[in-house]
């Protein structure tokens, strides 16, 4: 029973884990996100044509997905 309820601890214990590195890089993509706006509300109030929109959030909300897929098969 000691050896199941430490097994089950450790496998709880790097659930919480993948959600944390999930929120935070959710957390950044959403401060990309933010960016990405303001400066296409900028410039549209100068005038100027909208910004091109990088892709990089695009990525790493993919890099993110696949770590947190390889971390969950570890477990």
């Amino acid at each position: 029973i000691i050896n199941d309820f430490s097994f089950q601890m450790i496998r709880l214990n790097s659930l919480v884990m993948i959600g944390q590195d999930s929120l935070s890089a959710e957390l950044e993509s959403v401060k990309k996100l933010k960016s990405q706006i303001e400066t296409l509300q900028s410039s549209s109030a100068n005038g100027s044509p909208p910004a091109i929109l990088q892709t990089s959030v695009t990525n790493s909300e993919a890099n993110a997905k696949c770590m947190s897929a390889e971390k969950s098969k570890k477990i």
